[in-house]
């Protein structure tokens, strides 16, 4: 998971925030292609010793072409996907 600069989103008839986002992979054919789950999530923290969270946007992402290749090739895959996916997304990373 990443922070990120918060993004307002509309969530059951309501604005909310979303400040965390999230990436997990679903399918990489090892080749060329990949693709994700991602979500941007809603989190407070109550105390230091209480969070709660709410998902507030799900979707998916997918990889391919030079874009996979790159990743592919990275040093640092997680950091690298995670930058990547944020950019498509127009999410600004602020802590991975």
């Amino acid at each position: 998971m990443a922070q990120i600069q918060p993004v307002k989103t509309w969530y059951q008839g309501e604005t909310r925030e979303a400040n965390v986002f999230s990436l997990f992979g679903q399918g990489d054919n090892l080749l060329d292609f990949a693709s994700f789950k991602y979500h941007l999530i809603e989190l407070i923290v109550v105390s230091l010793d209480e969070q709660t969270s709410q998902t507030l946007v799900s979707g998916d992402i997918t990889i391919n072409g030079d874009d996979y290749a790159a990743w592919n090739t990275s040093i640092d895959a997680n950091a690298w996907i995670y930058n990547w996916a944020a950019n498509k997304l127009g999410l600004t990373i602020i802590t991975l």
